[in-house]
């Protein structure tokens, strides 16, 4: 059972545990990822030789069944800046963001567009 897994020197999100199959990895330049679990099972890794930038890592572990965990890989260099190779977690808002905008644009041009037409009724 692979009930225990973890990274050396990087940060892994969600917290690992059996059931969860895709996880974020944030590293500073690291070549391949250090995987501590017990050596005694069944497992394969696939596409450990990490770049700078996003990587994907697979992790299979065969245990009457084969169960595949995703590894999405932050690899930084350190002459590179957080903001470029790792994406913020304020991300997610800034794109909602613009999505609001762009309603709120629409909004406008609806009601210009009806006060046009109501106008020139009454005209």
């Amino acid at each position: 059972m692979l009930d225990k897994l973890s990274i050396s020197n990087c940060k892994i999100t969600p917290r690992f545990k059996e059931d969860i199959y895709e996880y974020n990895v944030y590293c500073d330049s690291q070549n391949k990822l250090d995987f501590k679990y017990d050596e005694s099972l069944d497992i394969t890794i696939y596409g450990n030789n990490l770049s700078d930038g996003e990587n994907h890592v697979l992790l299979e572990y065969y245990n009457n069944a084969v169960y595949s965990y995703k590894f999405n890989v932050y690899n930084k260099d350190k002459t590179i800046s957080n903001a470029i190779s790792i994406p913020k977690a304020n991300s997610i808002y800034k794109e909602s963001n613009i999505h609001s905008y762009i309603i709120a644009i629409i909004v406008i041009i609806i009601i210009v567009i009806l006060y046009g037409l109501f106008f020139r009724k009454h005209k």
